[in-house]
């Protein structure tokens, strides 16, 4: 289940590094870290990163688990990992993992995607 820890926390940083605030004097700071410059070329580039980030890992961690546990249920010794990880579901059930995993990070996406002033709110 560490998987599961570093999962949520890689996540929510990724979120993180997205939401970008417009201020009173014409200023665009990162939410997270006001320090952090918006406009800037070195910013669009992390920006570029945390979105691959969203594709290869947010969304590709939970269908990974579902095509390996799939998969594991319809070839023998597919891998060890996979095997330990397939036995604790029935076969109708292969895709919880993957529905836990796009669950937990829904729920972590709109906590980080959220401005302040809607998280007071909430």
């Amino acid at each position: 289940m560490v998987y599961s820890l570093r999962y949520i926390s890689v996540s929510t940083t990724i979120f993180r590094s997205i939401p970008c605030d417009t201020f009173d004097d014409g200023s665009e700071l990162l939410v997270s870290d006001l320090s952090i410059d918006c406009t800037t070329a070195s910013h669009a580039r992390y920006e570029f990163a945390a979105y691959l980030g969203v594709v290869f890992f947010v969304l590709g961690v939970p269908f990974t688990f579902l095509y390996v546990l799939s998969k594991q249920r319809s070839s023998a010794g597919f891998s060890a990992v996979a095997a330990a990880l397939a036995e604790s579901y029935r076969d109708e059930c292969v895709y919880t993992e993957a529905l836990v995993c796009l669950q937990k990070v829904i729920h972590t996406s709109i906590l980080a995607l959220a401005t302040v002033e809607a998280r007071t709110h909430v």
